[in-house]
């Protein structure tokens, strides 16, 4: 169903702020840091001692122990200390990402955090981040496969050569970026790890036990579309939504399969795709349908999916698939969503679509989810293109030349 278009800012915001906030990392002030502990026997890291910082998928403080990250992601945390000019390095954690800590020459602790992006390779995952951030730039030493990224104060920094994509994010008043190149050479050079594969934050190991609706959207009374049934954009964004929320409930994999990209991902819901994986791969489609069951289960079978609108002017690039349609279920108190990414596509003539991304919570948050370190989301819905004469372009004034300048400028041009 598509909500009134006074409702589209108000949507826009609420996914770009319910689910997953984003909150920079603060450096804190210790007067005397915990010590690094060592890990387990066997294990390659020094465990950060003090409280992890990140919260759980609940929204809660963490209250277990830090643990080992899955891997070193080729990051040398003493080159790190070494080139950035930290007093202390004080270990790693997994959280939300791997999160290594430093103590500055003033007392600071800083963060770098590193996160394993799975299932793209650099230019997608270079072209999702930049939906939020804008264009991004090469690495000042070409002969490195490593992509930059600068939003005021925060630094991202994408390193190839593995299995996966490593992204290496910190504050420019942690490390200045030439200080941190030869870190992310180091990591470039690295021998690929197969561990740095699982992503973060890792949604597997938690399970919700929590209440359930006496009737949830697992109820709805949807039939079968008819033969060859197609889904344009964005118009039928709903029925596309629910042939795949049928397929998922009748256990009919191929057909909730043939309902998606072929690299189509799962991961929270956040249009920035935070620990997202491949949805068909070794497993093929099952554990991502019992994890969009499980979600689907905690929503009453009254929930409104709300698919904002789309300016008529973005429709094309829509209905093309240039760019995503986004959709989503929501709870009553806004914390617990379920959201879609669709993709339209044109072919013979005849326009279609496919789910490219399913978002959902493994277990239903108690308090909005922090998401420390992460770069703007893209866009709730597409920006239309800005074409100067187009009646539109007066909402950004100073970006195409008034219309009295003009005709001056072309009158002293005939001018003899």
């Amino acid at each position: 169903m598509r909500v009134p278009s006074t409702s589209a800012l108000i949507l826009g915001l609420a996914l770009s702020v319910w689910g997953c906030h984003t909150t920079p990392p603060t450096a804190t002030l210790r007067a005397d840091p915990p010590a690094v502990e060592p890990g387990d026997p066997g294990d390659r890291c020094l465990r950060y001692a003090g409280p992890p910082g990140d919260p759980n998928l609940r929204g809660l403080a963490r209250t277990e122990p830090t643990r080992c990250c899955p891997s070193g992601y080729g990051f040398d945390p003493q080159l790190a200390r070494q080139s950035c000019g930290f007093a202390e390095y004080l270990g790693e954690s997994e959280e939300l990402a791997c999160v290594h800590r430093f103590r500055g020459a003033d007392g600071q602790v800083h963060e770098l955090r590193i996160t394993p992006i799975v299932d793209l390779d650099l230019d997608r995952a270079v072209a999702l981040h930049e939906l939020g951030t804008g264009p991004i730039s090469e690495t000042p030493d070409e002969s490195l496969a490593i992509r930059w990224s600068a939003v005021d104060e925060r630094r991202w920094a994408f390193v190839d050569g593995w299995s996966i994509v490593r992204r290496l994010g910190w504050d420019q008043s942690a490390c200045a970026a030439e200080h941190m190149l030869p870190v992310l050479a180091r990591m470039h050079e690295s021998v690929d790890d197969p561990e740095a594969r699982i992503a973060l934050p890792r949604v597997h190991d938690e399970r919700d036990d929590g209440s359930r609706p006496p009737t949830s959207l697992l109820a709805l009374d949807l039939h079968a579309p008819e033969p060859d049934r197609r889904h344009p954009l964005p118009r039928a964004a709903e029925s596309l939504i629910h042939e795949l929320l049928r397929t998922a409930i009748a256990g009919e994999l191929e057909a909730f399969a043939a309902l998606l990209e072929p690299d189509a991902r799962i991961g929270l819901p956040d249009r920035r795709q935070l620990g997202a994986e491949a949805i068909l791969g070794a497993d093929g489609p099952a554990p991502a349908v019992q994890r969009l069951l499980d979600a689907a289960a905690r929503f009453s079978i009254d929930a409104e999916l709300r698919c904002p609108v789309i300016d008529r002017r973005a429709e094309p690039r829509v209905t093309r698939g240039q760019a995503s349609m986004w959709c989503f279920w929501i709870s009553d108190d806004g914390l617990d969503l379920i959201v879609f990414g669709l993709r339209g596509r044109v072919i013979d003539g005849e326009a279609d679509s496919r789910v490219d991304y399913i978002g959902v919570f493994p277990v239903r948050p108690e308090q909005p989810l922090v998401s420390i370190g992460e770069p703007p989301p893209p866009p709730v819905v597409p920006t239309p293109e800005l074409v100067c004469g187009d009646p539109h372009a007066r909402a950004y004034p100073g970006v195409c030349p008034e219309p009295a300048a003009a005709d001056q400028d072309e009158d002293q041009t005939e001018q003899p």
